[in-house]
């Protein structure tokens, strides 16, 4: 248990420095923000507690919003992300799983399951952020097409990260 703990803690950390310094750096234009930090929500064990799982969203969210000076934005994105995905889970996942405990990723539920789950749940970051973001209504469709194209980039970025933390499955073994 402490060993799956200081691996999430130092996979943490990693993504943390790879978010603040490469992908914080990365413009392609004005469309594409990749935020992959996210995923750190994203793959969050599935009985663990909501309230926990709200304080390490806000907590990540705070961070961010440290190091891209965005004034409780990515906080809000993130605890809006872990409210929703909860709430997902608990729909697109059936009860009598055996696979309740452990760090979320394409092996332990299903890639197509975990692809959809993955993708919603950046929706819902992207949306909230950037909508929070911009807070006018004059840049809708701009905003929406801003939403989509990041939304697509940060998608195969979590994806490829999620195969680079969890190889093997080392996370989930009992």
């Amino acid at each position: 248990m402490i060993n799956k703990i200081l691996k999430y803690i130092f996979t943490f950390f990693v993504i943390m420095i790879t978010q603040v310094t490469v992908f914080q750096n990365i413009h392609l234009g004005n469309f594409i923000i990749m935020f992959p930090y996210v995923i750190l929500i994203i793959i969050l064990p599935i009985d663990l507690n909501k309230n926990i799982m709200l304080l390490i969203a806000f907590l990540l969210g705070l961070i961010m919003d440290m190091f891209f000076n965005t004034m409780g934005v990515h906080a809000l994105a993130c605890i809006c992300l872990a409210f929703t995905r909860y709430h997902l889970l608990n729909f697109m996942l059936p009860r009598k799983d055996s696979f309740r405990s452990g760090l979320i990723n394409s092996s332990s539920i299903g890639r197509s399951t975990f692809y959809s789950y993955t993708a919603i749940c950046i929706l819902t970051h992207q949306t909230v952020f950037f909508y929070i973001d911009i807070f006018r209504i004059d840049e809708f469709f701009i905003t929406l097409l801003k939403i989509i194209i990041s939304s697509f980039f940060t998608y195969v970025i979590v994806i490829l990260l999620q195969y680079l933390i969890t190889n093997n499955n080392t996370y989930n073994k009992r």
